[in-house]
Parts: C-alpha cells; structure tokens; sequence
C-alpha cells in the first residue's frame, strides 16, 4: 500500500492590494518551502479559509511530481486572490498530502488520482457542494493518521488539524461513549457518500471572515476557485 502523509497548516503569505484587498504575497511563499522541503514532493494539497472558529477547505488539487510548484502556480493564484477579495478579515493556509517513498520525481499517479477525488468528496460537503465520487476500484494507498492506516500511534498535530478543517472529525454525542463511534480514518472513498456536511459550521466561519457568503452557505452552494 502506498503511504501519504499530511503536514501543515502552512499559513500563505499574504500582502495588501493597490484597493485595499489582500493578495498572495509571491515573493515570500519560499517560506513555505524552508519550512517543509516536503512540499517539493508527489501528492496532493489542500488550501484552507481560517478563522477564530475554524476552517474551510478552499479548494484541492495534486501534483505528480512537485506539489509546490502545482499548488502556486499562476492560475491557482488567481483563483486565490479572488476568493480573498471577498472575504475581508480571511486568513489561507497550505496543507500538503504528499507520498512517502518516492523513486525518482514522479508519484504513484493512480493513488494521487483517488486521493484527490476522496478529499473533494470531503472538501465538497463540507462547503455543501455535491460532487460525483470516483474511486470505485480497491483503495491501494492510505493517508497516515487519516485514512486507510492501521490505527498505530498518536495522530500529530498537522492530522488533527488537517482533519477538523477537512470536516472529517467525528463530534461524539452527549451520553454516548467514545469506543461506540466509528473512526473517519477508517472510511474509504467507495462510502465517502455517508459524510455529512456540517453547513452551519462553515456558515459560522465565512461570517466570520467578513464575507458574503455566509447565507449563501446556509441555501445554495458558494462557487469555488477551479
């Protein structure tokens, strides 16, 4: 099984705009890089709208070679840079999913493939988008903490978080004991359809941003940059 692992959340450079907005600050995203030589590798990333009450994912993507340069290319930018424009006090941050053992430059494109689909599966409910699910096919990968592991060790604090943003940590019922809820770490993207999405939640942290989108949210579907 191909092993992938999650670091961050990497917070994204951000500068003031000739309007007053806020955009991506270019020149100092090479922060990003000595913080984590990680992100030079094969796999997936994910871009997230933080706030005092949470997260958000942004908008998901893979890479087969160097998530970095994937993730911050131009048109990720622009894409970025508007959605900042309506979110006045929005704060984006980087999570990188990437493969563990690598030969060469290149990833295990298959396993990349259904990890994107998996995390827009989640990423997409949880901003109450409906997405169609791919993946049908026997999971040969597994995301260390997250999803398909074996359960072994404490998840660190890049899991943890990368979870709560992500909307794939469970909330245990008053009264019921911790050992009844099934772990989301053990969901596989063929039952990715039995995700619920947490719309309030993330209704709470757009308001919170200063954006427009918070009712939007709460009755149809916001757009995402693509």
């Amino acid at each position: 099984m191909v092993q992938f692992v999650v670091k961050g959340p990497f917070p994204v450079p951000l500068r003031k705009g000739v309007t007053g907005g806020r955009l991506i600050h270019q020149e100092q995203l090479k922060v990003i890089v000595q913080e984590c030589d990680d992100v030079s590798k094969p796999g997936c990333y994910v871009f997230s709208c933080a706030s005092g009450r949470g997260s958000l994912p942004v908008y998901v993507g893979k890479a087969s070679k160097n998530i970095f340069k994937e993730a911050f290319n131009d048109r990720n930018i622009n894409s970025l840079n508007e959605y900042l424009s309506n979110r006045r006090k929005a704060k984006i941050e980087f999570y990188v999913i990437h493969q563990a053992n690598v030969r060469g430059q290149t990833g295990n494109e298959t396993c990349i493939d259904d990890i994107e689909d998996w995390l827009i599966g989640f990423a997409s409910r949880r901003t109450a988008q409906l997405l169609n699910i791919h993946g049908a096919r026997p999971t040969k990968w597994s995301i260390a903490g997250v999803a398909n592991h074996d359960g072994r060790g404490h998840p660190g604090s890049s899991v943890l978080s990368f979870k709560a943003m992500m909307g794939m940590t469970t909330k245990r019922p008053k009264g019921v004991p911790r050992s009844s809820i099934v772990e989301d770490a053990e969901i596989t993207p063929e039952a990715i359809e039995s995700a619920s999405p947490e719309i309030e939640e993330a209704a709470e942290i757009e308001d919170e941003v200063g954006s427009d989108q918070g009712d939007t949210l709460r009755g149809s579907s916001p757009e995402l940059p693509t």
